[in-house]
């Protein structure tokens, strides 16, 4: 009943903008409750299968308990959905398996000029270093604006370093978000951000930033950030002499709020 209620619903709304926003799943609903829904947005019995397109722009499912049970259906949704600019999945349980064919699924978009992509949020997932860096490489493809790839398992294996690599390479990147990641080198890291001209905002809480060393490292490769207006360093046990020099070599460099 309800899949054939949410058909419906896609239908009535076929060759339109779809927006989509679930803010949370109520508690005590059970796990993979949205299947029905994922299941009725990829429901092409409706029409033609050579000829369905699912115009979506805007889908925000924070914290809805996808996880790996509704996952097949989900990832059946974003490869129909070539037009979909903003995409919100935090806390949901996803794996690395979902994050890489994901990534596959944006990269084949891109390759055929239909990646329209401009806001990933995966925060709080489990994607693991091979898909925090298969996204970050998609996203390239995709010309992202925004990319939170914070508190994943890319921060527990170590990944922070490579998807920063990666993300040196965009060329409209402006929000960066790798809140609670374990950095092998906060040089690698302040280098690529340096790279990275476009940014006005960088979150990095939670990094275990404090050393005297590690600061002065990521003010020195922040300063080629010209654009940078926003920096979020909490949570790093960062002492009143490490706050007074990035203080110095940023605020004073260029007008910021921390």
């Amino acid at each position: 009943m309800i899949r054939n209620e949410i058909s419906g619903f896609v239908k009535k709304f076929e060759n339109k903008n779809v927006e989509l926003a679930i803010t949370s799943a109520k508690p005590g609903w059970p796990l993979g409750w949205c299947r029905p829904l994922l299941l009725g947005l990829v429901d092409a019995s409706w029409m033609p299968r050579s000829t369905v397109s699912i115009s979506l722009r805007r889908l925000v499912l924070p914290r809805s308990q996808i996880g790996v049970h509704s996952a097949e259906e989900l990832l059946s949704v974003l490869r129909q959905c070539t037009n979909i600019e903003h995409l919100d999945l935090r806390s949901n349980g996803l794996n690395e398996t979902f994050a890489v064919l994901f990534a596959d699924a944006l990269k084949q978009h891109a390759g055929t000029g239909r990646g329209a992509l401009q806001h990933l949020t995966m925060r709080g997932n489990d994607i693991g270093k091979g898909g925090a860096l298969s996204l970050a490489e998609a996203g390239l493809r995709c010309s992202v604006r925004h990319l939170d790839l914070s508190a994943n398992g890319a921060g527990r294996t170590r990944m922070a370093e490579q998807v920063a690599r990666a993300v040196a390479q965009y060329q409209d990147l402006t929000s960066l978000d790798l809140g609670a990641s374990v950095l092998d080198s906060i040089t690698v890291l302040a280098h690529s951000l340096g790279q990275c001209t476009s940014l006005t905002r960088v979150k990095l809480d939670h990094c275990k930033l404090g050393s005297a060393g590690a600061l002065d490292t990521l003010a020195a490769g922040l300063k080629a950030c010209l654009n940078l207006r926003h920096l979020n360093v909490s949570y790093n046990e960062i002492d009143d002499a490490g706050a007074e020099r990035l203080l110095r070599d940023t605020v004073f460099y260029y007008p910021i709020a921390h």
